[in-house]
Order: C-alpha cells, then structure tokens, then sequence
C-alpha cells in the first residue's frame, strides 16, 4: 500500500487487488475509485488531484489526468515483460518521471509515462521506491538491502552509493 496527500484536502491510496481510493475533504471522507486491474497496487505519484500515476504487480503503471474517471497503461520497457514488481513512482513534472522494482528496475520517461527507458545501477538490487528533486535533476532510489543509488544528471548516469541500513523503504522529500 502506498499514501500521498496532494493538499490539504485531496489525497490518494493505492493498495491490494486494485484498490485506488481518493479524499477531496482531508480524509474525512474516502471514496473508491475504479480502476481496470486486481493486480496489487503498491506506488503511486500524483502532481495535483486530477494527474497521477500508480502502479504495482506485473509491472504496470496506469496514468489519470481526470482524478481517476479514466486510467491509460502505460508502455514500460519490453524487458518487463508483463513480470516484476513497481514499487516506487517519482515525477518531477508531468513529463518526466522513473519508476522503479525488483531485480533493479530502474526505468525513466520524458513523455509523461507514454514510454519508458531503461536505466541501471549496479548490481540487481530490488528497489523500493524513488524520489526526485524540485528541478528533476538528483534523484534517489533506494533499495531493500540497504543501498541508496544516486544521480546528479536526470538519469544518465547512476552511483551506488553503498549500504546504509538493511530494510530501506522509503526516499520522501
């Protein structure tokens, strides 16, 4: 399960068998919204309460720019293959976002998640999630054994910077 509060009053879940649940009154209130997977949800990136992305098992990532009335599949790499795991989603602008999973997934878009590119750090570390700078330059993925992989130029080249703590989950910013 994954959680992001957009403002003040709109936040949204993403969670097991498709659950994608959104507020527009700071949590009073949650409301499903409907989406075409049961696959388990588990990252998701919104810019506002109307544009996001989730994504999860079988690594698929579904785009909204109407707060959920309509989802679009996202093309990611053909390495994926319909396998994997998306555990982290990060846009710094409504272009340009990374992805990542298991077995070091790293994938990078600059047209808005219409297609993705590969992009490496090191050994096959299973991700867990990713976070970008306000000017979508550094960027962060973490990893669960411990390991925070780094890029200073939007992806072009990554660093592994070694291991930290065993259990990394999270790179909020």
């Amino acid at each position: 399960a994954a959680i992001q509060a957009v403002s003040e009053d709109e936040g949204w879940v993403v969670g097991t068998g498709g659950v994608v649940l959104s507020t527009t009154n700071g949590g009073e209130r949650w409301q499903r919204v409907a989406i075409s997977t049961t696959q388990d949800l588990r990252a998701l990136h919104f810019l506002s309460g109307t544009t996001g992305w989730v994504g999860g098992d079988l690594g698929r990532v579904y785009y909204t720019e109407n707060a959920g009335a309509d989802w679009t599949l996202q093309g990611l790499p053909a390495r994926i293959g319909g396998s994997g795991t998306i555990r982290g989603i990060s846009f710094f602008d409504a272009h340009t976002g990374w992805a990542v999973g298991d077995a070091g997934l790293i994938v990078y878009t600059n047209n808005g998640g219409r297609t993705w590119s590969d992009q490496q750090c090191g050994p096959l570390h299973d991700f867990q999630d990713v976070a970008a700078d306000e000017f979508g330059t550094n960027v962060w993925a973490v990893a669960s054994d411990g390991r925070v992989c780094e890029t200073s130029d939007a992806g072009v080249t990554w660093t592994d910077s070694g291991s930290y703590n065993r259990g990394l989950t999270a790179a909020p910013l």
